[in-house]
């Protein structure tokens, strides 16, 4: 009995050793994903983010460099918490609270970002070749113009798969966005921002369902948001036997 009392206890000890490396394992991928994101928000701010900012106010921000440093910083710092947050309760689930808010922050954040961009002027441009000046060089307003619309593509995802007619309703209120614009003096309704924004949705759209199919998918259980292993992602891994 006290061999057996013995083996058992070096067993939950090296159960326990094996716990605590995962878990700090698991707590140094968190750090590395969540640095790199924000280094990658960084990149975004800086060379699309800030010139297009400096555009809206029409170069005054350029005159500022500490508001240039703590705008960049409080990018970084909101994709390093987001994110590392996102990760730590990923494995027990999101509260459905914590996802809405961030998806309504989000929703918010572009709204202005839209809505905001060339305050007290007006006008139409409906030349649509004219996205190809953009193009060459990328114009760093078509870039933000996309990425904008990444998370919000990624989000609608599903419904845009199942139900593909609802591309034309979601065109339909891009459209709207910017004869509000031009109604409300708040830029120039711009049928460009339109087909960006939209590839911005697509882009999200196809990545989501990639993702969805090949690696693994978002899903709601009891209340939280799960992230479960794509069917495919599960047949391609080793089987594991007791």
């Amino acid at each position: 009995m006290t061999e057996v009392s013995t083996m058992n206890n070096k067993q939950r000890i090296r159960s326990r050793d094996m716990a605590s490396a995962e878990q700090k394992h698991w707590k140094s991928i968190k750090i590395l994903l969540s640095l790199a994101c924000g280094c990658l928000a960084y990149l975004v701010f800086t060379t699309a983010a800030w010139p297009y900012l400096m555009t809206m106010t029409h170069g005054a921000l350029e005159t500022n460099p500490l508001l240039f440093i703590a705008a960049t910083a409080v990018v970084v710092l909101c994709a390093v918490v987001l994110l590392y947050r996102d990760l730590d309760i990923f494995r027990t689930g999101i509260s459905k609270r914590f996802g809405d808010a961030q998806a309504i922050a989000y929703g918010a954040l572009l709204l202005v970002a839209v809505m905001s961009k060339s305050v007290g002027t007006r006008g139409i441009n409906w030349d649509i070749t004219a996205i190809v000046d953009e193009l060459s060089p990328i114009s760093p307003t078509l870039i933000l113009n996309i990425l904008l619309f990444i998370p919000a593509g990624m989000m609608m995802s599903k419904m845009l798969c199942e139900t593909p007619w609802r591309h034309i309703l979601v065109l339909a209120v891009l459209i709207s966005i910017e004869l509000l614009q031009y109604l409300l003096s708040l830029g120039i309704c711009d049928i460009n921002d339109v087909l960006e924004n939209y590839s911005g949705i697509l882009c999200g759209t196809i990545t989501a369902a990639w993702l969805r199919a090949h690696v693994c998918t978002l899903c709601r259980i009891n209340g939280c948001y799960m992230i479960r292993q794509a069917e495919s992602a599960k047949t391609l891994s080793p089987q594991h036997h007791d």
